[in-house]
């Protein structure tokens, strides 16, 4: 019989290793349930969390492929540290039998709200997620994850979309810097290239009565109103998952006690900035929608069907990043139908 019905550990995972591969097989050998809360999931992209979440998700999953008792979540930080071990139960939506933790001060709070811990031993293998990212040296790491990770290390080590030191600022507003800095072409000459980094984003899927709720949107005289989800800029500070708490209370005068991260998108070319997407269910209305002056909004209420199937599908919906995340890999019809328009031209010559 198991020591515990349900257990629970928090890691950033970045990258995944063979430490807390041990812990979680130390965990499934005393418990029935366990979960894994992946912790920091609003960041990417940077030199200290440089994987999505998603992408920490799949090295688990490629390790435990086929084990369902193992339960990953999400976690987004919090820069309130006496509230964490609260935060964490509201996110987990039930209490565990048992918190492992190799930290004290994590311990202590855990406990406090009456969870047994069980304390992690630093040296079952002496192991540092920093010094993979610094060396890339994968020796600790599964194989089975060698791949995802050589592919990401492309983008985060080598750094190819970070500002250079060199860099110096042209221009500033409140939400968009502009960096310029010297490059050398490949055929040998100097060229000042430029770099937008703007502030990160928070938007919501929220769902109300079964619905989900969008805005349609004007945002320049004589456009057309586009389908939007809330959200909108982080403020300098501001969690993600505050700011889209913010937004949506702002752009509808709703709230919610029930958010789940979907993920985050980082873009990367000559703007740089990350989405971050929530889903936030159970949405009540509290209090009258504040807009920015000049915003025109309109709360517009469709079926999860008719949002998957017409609006994140159109032209017209300003997130379309977000068919990334939730939209896995094309089905065998879209396959089928790439094809024939591929091979069409073809047999037309």
């Amino acid at each position: 019989m198991k020591k515990y019905k349900t257990s629970l550990t928090i890691m950033r995972a970045q990258p995944f290793h063979m430490g807390h591969e041990s812990i979680i097989r130390q965990m499934l050998d005393e418990s029935e349930n366990v979960y894994l809360l992946i912790g920091s999931a609003q960041e990417s992209g940077t030199d200290r969390n440089p994987f999505t979440y998603a992408q920490r998700r799949q090295m688990v999953e490629n390790v435990f492929p086929s084990e369902s008792r193992l339960c990953i979540k999400p976690i987004a930080d919090l820069y309130d540290y006496k509230r964490w071990a609260n935060y964490v139960i509201a996110n987990l939506g039930l209490t565990p039998d048992a918190y492992y933790c190799g930290d004290d001060q994590d311990k202590e709070l855990f406990q406090a709200i009456g969870v047994n811990t069980v304390e992690i031993p630093r040296d079952i293998i002496p192991i540092s997620a920093s010094k993979i990212r610094e060396t890339g040296d994968l020796s600790m790491v599964s194989p089975l994850n060698h791949n995802l990770i050589t592919q990401e290390n492309k983008m985060t080590l080598s750094k190819p979309h970070e500002i250079p030191i060199s860099a110096r600022i042209a221009a500033r507003t409140d939400n968009y810097d502009i960096w310029e800095y010297p490059v050398v072409l490949p055929n040998g000459k100097a060229a000042i290239y430029e770099t937008c980094v703007r502030q990160d984003a928070a938007l919501v899927l929220a769902e109300q009565d079964g619905q989900i709720v969008l805005t349609r949107q004007i945002q320049r005289k004589g456009e057309k109103p586009r389908y939007c989800l809330l959200g909108g800029m982080m403020n300098p500070g501001e969690t993600p998952q505050h700011a889209a708490a913010r937004e949506m209370l702002e752009e509808s005068g709703m709230a919610s006690d029930d958010w789940e991260l979907l993920g985050g998108v980082r873009h990367s070319n000559r703007v740089i900035w990350s989405d971050y997407f929530y889903i936030a269910r159970n949405c009540k209305k509290v209090k009258e929608p504040k807009l920015d002056d000049g915003e025109q909004i309109e709360l517009v209420r469709v079926s999860p069907e008719k949002f998957m199937n017409e609006i994140l599908m159109s032209d017209g919906f300003r997130e379309g990043c977000l068919k990334s995340l939730l939209i896995k890999k094309p089905s065998a019809e879209d396959i089928q139908s790439f094809c024939k328009i591929t091979t069409a031209k073809t047999k037309a010559r």
